[in-house]
């Protein structure tokens, strides 16, 4: 068995939807890790080496467990491995998006609200919005 390791940047990314049924949607499996961090989260700007913006902390990693396409939304779950400390923007635990309709979509992402360090993010959002300057590295194993 072989591993490799690739850090890609959102901005390179030529084409999203193929990255995410060719590449993302493989996080289901088990062939594949992935991690992700923000690299908009500067820690040299902040001055602050336990900064947080909307909950993410800077220069650190999280991994992503699933991916799956709901209503029309992309998700990803990611889980900060301290097991506390999420994400509190869009489609956060207990966000005002997750409502009536939405609440069955939890099962689906196989996702319980609590401080557990495991948290939702919408894929186009946490990629394409504020925090675009994302590296996803991706072990495989072949």
């Amino acid at each position: 068995m072989q591993h490799l390791t690739v850090p890609v940047l959102w901005q390179d990314i030529l084409d999203p939807n193929r990255f995410w049924n060719e590449v993302i949607l493989q996080a289901n499996d088990d062939t594949h890790l992935f991690g992700v961090s923000f690299s908009n989260l500067d820690k040299e700007r902040s001055g602050n080496d336990s900064a947080t913006v909307q909950g993410l902390s800077v220069s650190h990693a999280y991994s992503i467990l699933r991916a799956k396409e709901c209503n029309g939304t992309r998700f990803i779950v990611i889980r900060n491995p301290w097991g506390h400390s999420e994400w509190t923007g869009r489609w956060s635990d207990g966000s005002k998006e997750w409502t009536g309709e939405w609440l069955q979509v939890l099962k689906e992402l196989d996702h319980k609200m609590g401080d557990d360090g495991e948290f939702v993010m919408e894929c186009e959002y946490s990629m394409a919005g504020k925090y675009s300057k994302i590296s996803l590295i991706v072990v495989c194993r072949f």
